[in-house]
């Protein structure tokens, strides 16, 4: 995650200035039934979490990288809406409140390689989960058929 500093922020921004429309519907429609504050840790820039804002959700953002955070910030300003939003790793998660939807969309998930990593971050979002509720995670997967990379595959 340090990897996302100034630079990879502004590309990042460029590259993806708004989430898909078919996502976006798909999280809001969870996040209208979630009934109470959600949560989207990876939030970034705010891709997701800022135009969720706008249609009357309160999320809660967390992202590692204080460049993400900033860029969120000013979006946020810019649109009318004042998340808040928490500098932390997903593993050292820590937040004093539970929440009935967590979401992870756009793969950020999958940012994260390290088994001992992700199992101490699915640990950490079980936590936060309010009872009853429901995390999203949205992972991408590479498929080739056989189980082989693709030049193995091609040989």
């Amino acid at each position: 995650m340090s990897q996302y500093g100034k630079l990879s922020t502004e590309f990042y921004d460029l590259d993806k200035p708004c989430p898909p429309q078919g996502a976006f519907r798909y999280y809001l429609d969870y996040a209208e039934k979630a009934g109470g504050p959600i949560l989207e840790p990876m939030c970034g820039s705010g891709r997701f979490l800022i135009p969720l804002m706008a249609r009357g959700i309160e999320v809660v953002g967390v992202d590692a990288s204080p460049d993400m955070l900033s860029a969120c910030r000013r979006k946020a300003e810019l649109a009318g809406v004042q998340p808040a939003l928490y500098q932390q790793y997903l593993h050292h998660l820590k937040l004093p409140d539970t929440y009935p939807l967590i979401i992870i969309p756009a793969g950020s998930f999958c940012l994260l390689t390290d088994p001992t990593i992700i199992r101490k971050s699915l640990d950490h979002l079980y936590t936060h989960l309010a009872s009853g509720g429901l995390l999203i995670i949205e992972i991408e997967q590479a498929v080739y058929g056989t189980g082989q990379s693709p030049t193995e595959e091609s040989r």
